[in-house]
């Protein structure tokens, strides 16, 4: 039954197949849907947030998506890489929540949210027992990419093993991830011309978000206006 199945037994837990399908593909496969469906996931966020007041060409949007997915390769295959599964379960939920009080803060505020006025959120969030915040379907986009999350975590074991196996690739795969974080992140900055954005005494938050994603906006608000 099982060789009908396509399931072979051997010694390395990565050379098994299971209904055909070989293991290590199926993991990579699973890697690599999370990853993009997560930067994904942060960009239409990024969107809703700028409101569609600052409409950007498709290839603006494409190396604000670079900008995203170097960054999760090198952060997630680092992750991995330990082999905690409460690592990638940390990382998943402090990104969720970060995006959620960003989403809930514009839909109540139609504003958008900073570090220092988190007590200012919890005091409109007080206000959901008695209706007052809204509802909204669109919180579901934090959760699109959670089967391919669910698989990372229950398989965080072989996968590490597979990272492991190919230590040199991956090595490449994480200097070669943060190199293009680095200089894309760096580029943006100065592309956008962010710099002179910040010195507008009345904050342009919106063509930030839409340039170069909301962690870029909340960064650069912090450490120009710390108060």
């Amino acid at each position: 039954l099982y060789r009908r199945l396509g399931y072979q037994k051997s010694g390395d837990p990565l050379d098994r197949k299971t209904w055909g399908i070989d293991l290590s593909a199926g993991l990579l496969a699973c890697l690599v849907g999370f990853l993009i469906l997560n930067a994904a996931k942060v960009d239409i966020i990024d969107r809703l947030v700028a409101s569609s007041q600052c409409e950007l060409p498709a290839a603006a949007l494409s190396f604000k998506f670079l900008v995203y997915i170097s960054l999760l390769v090198f952060i997630y295959l680092a992750a991995l890489r330990l082999g905690n599964s409460l690592v990638i379960v940390f990382l998943y939920v402090a990104q969720g929540t970060y995006l959620f009080v960003h989403l809930a803060y514009f839909f109540y505020f139609r504003t958008h949210f900073h570090i220092h006025l988190v007590l200012q959120f919890f005091e409109g969030l007080s206000l959901a027992r008695h209706g007052s915040v809204p509802v909204d379907i669109r919180y579901l986009i934090i959760l699109m990419d959670l089967p391919f999350w669910c698989g990372l975590v229950f398989y965080h074991r072989r996968l590490r093993a597979l990272l492991v196996a190919n230590s040199k690739k991956v090595r490449l795969w994480m200097v070669s991830s943060l190199a293009v974080f680095l200089l894309s992140a760096g580029a943006s900055f100065w592309v956008y011309k962010v710099p002179q954005l910040l010195r507008d005494p009345l904050l342009p938050e919106v063509p930030i978000i839409a340039r170069c994603g909301l962690l870029a906006n909340d960064l650069a608000i912090f450490f120009s206006h710390p108060a």
